[in-house]
């Protein structure tokens, strides 16, 4: 079943991105803003976080249960650098 994000998860995502991500992602917001009425990336951002806070748009929350294929600490300190 999917879950979706509450407003308040949305806004603490948003804030707590570093200055990294928050350039990635005005980076993106320009590629993907041809064919929208924003010119500013800026503009397609917020009114992305806008509809997503009032409800018009859900964000899915990831899979708790989905796992990430990496190395652990534990298979790591075994030798088992997969």
């Amino acid at each position: 079943m999917t879950r979706y994000a509450t407003p308040k998860q949305i806004l603490e995502a948003f804030q707590a991105m570093t200055p990294t991500e928050h350039a990635l992602l005005l980076v993106l917001a320009a590629i993907s803003i041809e064919g929208t009425c924003f010119t500013d990336p800026m503009d397609l951002i917020h009114e992305t976080l806008y509809q997503c806070i009032n409800g018009r748009h859900k964000w899915a929350l990831p899979d708790s249960e989905a796992t990430v294929d990496t190395p652990t600490e534990t298979s790591r300190e075994q030798g088992n650098d997969e």
